[in-house]
C-alpha cells in the first residue's frame, strides 16, 4: 500500500467526489454524490444520504469512506488531525464518528480488518450552518471495536478512512463493522489533513 496521505492535503469536491464512496444505493439515487452548489460561499460539496429503499429492505446507514489518498502511514506523514467541514441537510440529528480501518493480515474481506473508532462524536444538528469539525488522532482519542491490531499498527497502515453516523461508541451492530440506522442527509464541503495540535 502506497503512503499517499500527506499533511495539508484537502478534498474540496470541485471536480467530483474525490474518491469518497458509500456502500448502498437508495431510491433517491446514489448514497454519495457531488452537488455543484450550495456549499460555503455557494461552492460544491459532497452529499451523503441515508434514505433506504424499504422495498429492498436496505439498512439506512449514513456513511462515506475513502481508500485512495486517505490511506497510508499517518504516523510517518505527521498527520495528527482530520478536519471535516459539514452541515446537516436533513431533519435527523447526526452523530458522526471517524473510523480508521486497517488490513493488517492481507485479507480481501474488509469485515476482517481492524477497526478503531473515535471516542469523540461530532453532533451535527439540523438547521445549523456549515462548520468545521476536527478529529484528533492520538491513541487516547480512539478505541478498537473490531479486530486485534494495535492503534500504532493501524495508524501506520490505514487502509480506509470512514466517516459515519454512530451514536453508540461501541457500535454493537454487525460485530462492530456496520453502522447505525438513521434517515438523514449530510453535506461535506472539505476534508483536510492536519499536523497534530
Amino acid at each position: 500500500m502506497a503512503d499517499t496521505i500527506t499533511v495539508g492535503q484537502e478534498d474540496t469536491f470541485k471536480n467530483g467526489t474525490d474518491g469518497w464512496v458509500g456502500g448502498e444505493e437508495h431510491s433517491g439515487g446514489p448514497q454519495v454524490k457531488r452537488v455543484a452548489g450550495g456549499g460555503p460561499s455557494g461552492g460544491p460539496f459532497l452529499q451523503v444520504a441515508s434514505e433506504g429503499d424499504n422495498n429492498k429492505n436496505e439498512t439506512p446507514h449514513l456513511a462515506t469512506n475513502n481508500s485512495g489518498q486517505w490511506s497510508g502511514n499517518y504516523s510517518a506523514a505527521g498527520v495528527g488531525q482530520v478536519r471535516f467541514n459539514m452541515k446537516n441537510l436533513g431533519s435527523s440529528k447526526l452523530e458522526m464518528r471517524l473510523l480508521l480501518l486497517s488490513n493488517l493480515t492481507g485479507t480481501s474481506d474488509p469485515k476482517k480488518y481492524t477497526y478503531y473508532c473515535s471516542n469523540q462524536v461530532m453532533s451535527v444538528a439540523p438547521g445549523a450552518d456549515w462548520a468545521d469539525f476536527t478529529f484528533t488522532l492520538a491513541e487516547s482519542d480512539f478505541h478498537r471495536i473490531h479486530g486485534s491490531g494495535t492503534f500504532a499498527e493501524v495508524l501506520a497502515k490505514v487502509t480506509i478512512l470512514l466517516l459515519r453516523h454512530q451514536p453508540d461508541p461501541e457500535n454493537p451492530g454487525s460485530g462492530g463493522t456496520g453502522g447505525e440506522s438513521v434517515v438523514g442527509t449530510l453535506g461535506v464541503s472539505s476534508v483536510t489533513a492536519l499536523a497534530p495540535p
